[in-house]
C-alpha cells in the first residue's frame, strides 16, 4: 500500500518523532525534585502515539497493523489526565497516590468496551478494517456503549482535565506574590501558553457540533496537538532549565517566606563582610560563606532552592558551586542539599518533632516534596529509614530507660 506525504502527514510525523524524543528525555532527566516531569513525559508520550496512530488510520496504513486499530483513543484518554497530574505535582508538590488511579479510569473503560475487537483473530480484524477504514473510526460502538460515545468521552475527558489544570494555575497566580518571588517567570509563561494551546484540543469538537463542520474542526484539533508538542520541544531546546532543570517553589509556609526575606536582607551584610575579608583567599571566603549559609540561613528548607540561588549567595558561578561541592563533599548539588536536610531532620527528631508533627509533615518541613522522597534520601545517607531511626531514639531516651528499669 502506497503512502503519499502531505502537509498534514508530514506535521504528524514530525510531531510523533519530536514528542517521543522529548518524552524520553524528560523521563530520563527526572530527579526527586523534578518528579513532576515523569507525568509530563507520560502525557507527551501519549499524545505522540495518538498522533502516529491517527496518521496510520487516516492513511489506511492501519490495515497493515490491525492490532493497533482504535488504540489512538486509548492514548488520547491518557494525555490530558497526566498533563493535569504534571501541573498538580509541579505546583502543589503532590505525587501519584493510589487514589489517583481514578484518572486512568476513562482509558481503562475504553479498553473494556473494545475487548471483543481485540479478541478477534487477525483475519477478522483485517476484514473489518477493510470495511470500516475511511469512515469515522471513533464513532464505531463497542460492546458496552453505543456508537458515537467515544468522541464524546474523549472530548469530555480532555475538557474536564483542562478545567482542573486551569484551576490549579489560576490558584497559583492568585497566590501571594512573595510566595513566588524566586519562581521562574519563564516557566510560568511556558505553562500558561501550553495550557492555552490545549484549549484547542476540545473546543473545535464542540464548535463542529454547533456549526456542523466536523471535518474542518478535526483538522484544527490535530493541528493544535501538533503545535502543543512542537512548542514544548522548542521550549526544551531553547530553555532546558524550564523542563528538566527547574525546581518549583510554591505554597511555602510563613517560615519559608521569612527565610526568603532573610536571604534578601543579607545582601547588605555581605558587602561589609567582603570588605573585612579582602585579604583572605577567595576559596576560604567561599567555604566560610557556604558553611554560614547552610548553618544559619538553612536555605535547604526551601523545596525550590537551586544551584543558581546558592551561586548568587556565594557570588560565584553555578559551575564553580558544583566544582566546590564536588571537591569538599564529593556530592552533587542535589545530593548535598538532601544531606543537609537529613542532618536537619535528625536534629528535629532528637528534639521530639517527629512525635509532634508526624513523619509526613516533618519531611515537608525539612524541604522534601513528600515522605517518599524523604525516606529514600534518609536511607541513602544513613542506611536506615526515618521510622527506624526515630524508634531507636525513643528506645535510647532517658524516659524509655527508666520505664524499662521500672518494669
Amino acid at each position: 500500500m502506497e503512502f503519499h506525504f502531505t502537509v498534514s502527514s508530514s506535521i504528524q510525523l514530525i510531531t510523533t518523532a519530536a514528542g517521543l524524543t522529548l518524552a524520553l528525555v524528560l523521563w530520563n532527566k527526572s530527579r526527586d525534585k523534578n518528579i513532576a516531569n515523569r507525568f509530563l513525559s507520560v502525557s507527551l508520550f501519549s499524545i505522540s502515539v495518538w498522533s502516529m496512530l491517527t496518521l496510520l488510520t487516516d492513511s489506511t496504513l492501519i490495515t497493515s497493523v490491525p492490532h493497533l486499530y482504535r488504540l489512538e483513543i486509548f492514548f488520547v484518554l491518557l494525555y490530558m489526565p497526566f498533563s493535569y497530574l504534571y501541573a498538580r505535582c509541579a505546583i502543589d508538590r503532590k505525587t501519584f497516590g493510589v487514589s489517583d488511579l481514578v484518572h486512568i479510569f476513562p482509558a481503562v473503560l475504553f479498553l473494556l468496551d473494545t475487548v471483543p475487537l481485540y479478541a478477534l483473530p487477525i483475519e477478522g480484524k483485517s476484514a473489518m478494517l477493510q470495511h470500516e477504514v475511511g469512515g469515522d473510526v471513533e464513532d464505531m460502538g463497542g460492546w458496552l456503549f453505543p456508537a458515537g460515545y467515544q468522541s464524546i468521552l474523549r472530548n469530555m475527558v480532555i475538557a474536564l482535565y483542562w478545567l482542573l489544570q486551569a484551576s490549579i494555575l489560576l490558584r497559583f497566580y492568585n497566590a501571594d506574590v512573595r510566595s513566588r518571588q524566586i519562581e521562574s517567570r519563564t516557566w510560568r509563561q511556558w505553562i500558561t501558553i501550553y495550557t492555552g494551546m490545549q484549549l484547542f484540543l476540545f473546543v473545535p469538537y464542540f464548535l463542529g457540533l454547533i456549526f456542523s463542520a466536523g471535518e474542518t474542526m478535526l483538522f484544527f484539533t490535530h493541528l493544535a496537538a501538533a503545535l502543543t508538542v512542537l512548542f514544548t520541544t522548542a521550549t526544551l531546546v531553547y530553555e532546558p532549565q524550564i523542563l528538566y532543570g527547574l525546581s518549583l517553589m510554591t505554597n511555602k509556609t510563613l517560615s519559608e517566606q521569612a527565610l526568603v526575606a532573610t536571604l534578601l536582607e543579607d545582601e547588605s551584610a555581605d558587602s561589609a563582610s567582603r570588605k573585612r575579608t579582602a585579604t583572605v583567599p577567595r576559596g576560604e571566603i567561599t567555604l566560610d560563606r557556604l558553611k554560614r549559609i547552610m548553618e544559619e540561613d538553612r536555605p535547604f528548607l526551601l523545596s525550590a532552592y537551586t544551584v543558581r540561588d546558592l551561586a548568587h549567595e556565594l557570588k560565584i558561578s553555578p559551575s564553580e558551586v558544583t566544582a566546590l561541592l564536588d571537591k569538599l563533599t564529593g556530592l552533587s548539588f542535589d545530593d548535598y542539599l538532601d544531606q543537609q536536610r537529613i542532618f536537619y531532620s535528625q536534629e528535629r527528631m532528637r528534639s521530639g518533632d517527629a512525635n509532634r508533627l508526624g513523619l509526613e509533615a516533618l519531611s515537608r518541613a525539612c524541604g522534601f516534596a513528600d515522605q517518599n522522597a524523604f525516606t529514600l534520601a534518609f536511607k541513602r545517607f544513613t542506611a536506615t529509614t526515618p521510622a527506624v531511626y526515630y524508634q531507636s531514639l525513643k528506645d535510647t531516651s532517658p524516659s524509655s530507660s527508666k520505664l524499662k528499669a521500672h518494669k
